[in-house]
């Protein structure tokens, strides 16, 4: 597939990132609330330590992510 850009995911784009999230979350049956969600997504997204996050983007549009936890 060509076309597809990867960009590290900032605070700014939780709204965009949180629905993929949500539908990943439901495709394997991981039980959060959308609160538990957003306040791991938002520790991911401030602490680098932690991890990383990147928006895969096709045609300026947000179509997945890949989330990558460290420890």
């Amino acid at each position: 597939m060509t076309g597809l850009r990867l960009k590290p995911a900032s605070a700014k784009k939780i709204d965009l990132l949180l629905p993929l999230v949500k539908a990943y979350h439901e495709f394997e049956r991981v039980q959060l609330s959308d609160q538990e969600r957003r306040n791991a997504v938002d520790s991911l997204l401030a602490n680098s330590a932690l991890g990383q996050i990147w928006l895969i983007e096709k045609q300026k549009s947000s179509v997945g992510y890949i989330a990558m936890c460290f420890g």
